[in-house]
């Protein structure tokens, strides 16, 4: 939700001029700092979590997490409060507490700040399961093979109606070209002290120095939605979630998926929808803006001030699959590592070379892969050491 965050201000200040497409140089001279809240509370038991920010300005980069100045609470209609604290590390309140939501329970939104008090109030949407996640290989309409992650769900009292998806990746990476040898570069003193001292390149044995698996976990905030009023039930058989192309490296080796399915209400279903609009618009003022998105947050002050943010609860459910490169592609070339990896031969015998190895040593922009001789066999450092990018230690939930 950060990447659209600017997007909002725009709107609230420029909502009459839905029709311009020309190029607008934009400015931030009339920016009016606004706050953003970010509220899902779900029936799992769990400690909530709720993002409060500020919108910046449209030529600043610099995003403003709430830093605790506010009070953060949710109550149900039987008066239990639930009260949220600030966690630095992750930017967000937290509640206290573990609780899920009830069902039948309308449950109220209160944050405080120097400013106002922000409110709403939600309860708690049918509680349907997602039934089962799967794999299957495909073309998509690009004329790309892949696989699609597909997912269906069912709901015989016909009442969830609207869905939304988000899902995090994990998949296996291994360094193609590992070693256990670093390359070393020793100053030797001169004996003379207007002399220059000269400089000994050589390598060692390091089993540490660097990692050859690991594990990358990618997560993906930005919501698939769908909904059922236009089927003959409240069924969504075989729904695409994702779709990876063959060639993509995240399927090399072993990859797994987590979807998490939220069943919405039609204003929150409404709210999301639109925010995916714009957040794939080309063009800020494009023909397709909708204006100020309106959330369900009210401040106290006056209730035709405008917030930005949702607050909702939502009954959620999640599965995970794994699979490996060769469960659909059995027998077809791997797909390629995700960046090239030229082998770069340098010469500690020729001075040009020389000079170039030892810089790619000291600054680490090189890593040793194999010597020969006088040649030192050099490759980019994600190349040699997935640790640069990824976590060497498998996650908890890892399956082999």
């Amino acid at each position: 939700m950060k990447n659209i965050k600017f997007i909002l201000f725009l709107l609230i200040g420029f909502g009459t001029l839905l029709s311009c497409t020309e190029p607008y140089e934009l400015s931030s001279d009339f920016f009016e700092e606004q706050i953003v809240i970010e509220a899902s509370i779900t029936n799992r038991f769990e400690n909530q979590r709720i993002k409060i920010s500020k919108t910046y300005p449209i030529d600043s980069t610099i995003y403003q997490p709430s830093t605790g100045d506010v009070s953060v609470k949710i109550k149900n209609e039987q008066g239990l409060e639930f009260i949220f604290s600030y966690n630095e590390e992750k930017e967000a309140y937290f509640s206290e507490q573990p609780f899920k939501a009830q069902p039948d329970t309308e449950y109220t939104l209160e944050v405080v700040s120097n400013e106002d008090i922000y409110t709403a109030t939600s309860i708690l949407t049918t509680e349907t399961v997602l039934a089962s996640l799967n794999a299957q290989k495909t073309t998509n309409q690009d004329g790309v093979e892949g696989l699609e992650v597909v997912a269906n769900s069912y709901d015989p009292s016909g009442t969830s109606q609207y869905y939304r998806f988000i899902y995090e990746e994990t998949y296996k990476v291994t360094a193609p070209y590992w070693s256990n040898k670093k390359a070393t570069v020793t100053e030797i003193p001169p004996e003379e002290v207007w002399l220059d001292p000269t400089y000994e390149i050589g390598w060692e044995i390091d089993e540490d120095i660097y990692t050859e698996r690991c594990y990358k976990t990618n997560y993906y905030q930005q919501p698939v939605l769908t909904q059922t009023l236009s089927l003959n039930e409240d069924r969504l058989t075989n729904f695409p979630v994702k779709f990876i192309p063959k060639t993509n490296y995240s399927i090399n080796e072993r990859y797994s998926i987590k979807v998490t399915q939220y069943v919405e209400t039609f204003d929150a279903y409404n709210f999301y929808k639109t925010l995916n609009n714009l957040s794939s618009s080309g063009e800020i003022l494009s023909p397709n803006q909708p204006g100020f998105v309106k959330g369900n947050i009210k401040a106290s002050s006056d209730p035709n001030k405008k917030v930005i943010g949702f607050f909702d609860v939502v009954a959620t459910s999640s599965k995970r699959i794994y699979f490996n490169h060769q469960d659909f592609f059995e027998g077809e070339p791997l797909p390629p590592y995700f960046i090239d990896c030229d082998i770069i031969g340098l010469s500690k015998g020729i001075p040009s070379e020389r000079f170039r190895l030892i810089s790619n040593i000291n600054t680490d922009y090189l890593h040793l892969f194999q010597p020969d001789g006088e040649i030192y066999w050099m490759v980019k450092p994600r190349c040699s050491d997935c640790a640069i990018y990824a976590n060497p230690e498998p996650p908890e939930f890892w399956e082999e």
